[in-house]
């Protein structure tokens, strides 16, 4: 099995958040200029009738979100379950492969998605990519949350110890 390494780094998307709170969850803006890709997973908690959420990719010049704009590529793959702890593999393709899905408000869902960075409109130097979750019709809201997994790191991480070759 190939451990995690300099390669591959996780960071946070969206910290575990209630919905009822805001109409709109933005995710934390990750910068693909040094990556290869970007994998998405996504988690929702079990919800109601109505509270179908939409979960899309945005891309952005800069980390503050400048020009800010959908990010129309991507397939999307979730189980979508009441009983969603099932470790069996057997995620479905969602949506229409163009970045975005809606959750199913009765269940609980786990989904991800994977991008590479030439999707983004590298042309007009987008290189920044965010998930955001828009909340369904209920206001009640479900509980959300996201993880970025960074892959292909195109530069090394620093060696710490290293002897020069230099003396």
């Amino acid at each position: 099995m190939k451990r995690y390494d300099g390669e591959t780094k996780v960071v946070r998307g969206i910290l575990p958040v209630d919905q009822s709170a805001a109409a709109n969850t933005q995710g934390e803006w990750v910068s693909l200029s040094k990556y290869d890709s970007l994998m998405v997973c996504y988690t929702s908690d079990v919800g109601t009738g109505g509270q179908d959420p939409s979960v899309a990719l945005r891309q952005a010049t800069s980390a503050t979100g400048s020009g800010a704009k959908t990010l129309a590529a991507g397939q999307w793959y979730a189980v979508q379950d009441a009983t969603v702890g099932d470790l069996a593999d057997n995620f479905a393709a969602v949506g229409d492969g163009d970045g975005a899905f809606t959750d199913d408000g009765e269940t609980a869902c786990v989904a991800r998605v994977e991008i590479t960075a030439d999707q983004l409109d590298v042309d007009n130097d987008f290189e920044f990519v965010q998930v955001r979750v828009s909340r369904g019709g209920n206001t009640a809201g479900k509980l959300v949350a996201a993880v970025y997994v960074l892959r292909g790191a195109r530069y090394s991480a620093a060696v710490p110890d290293q002897p020069t070759a230099v003396a």
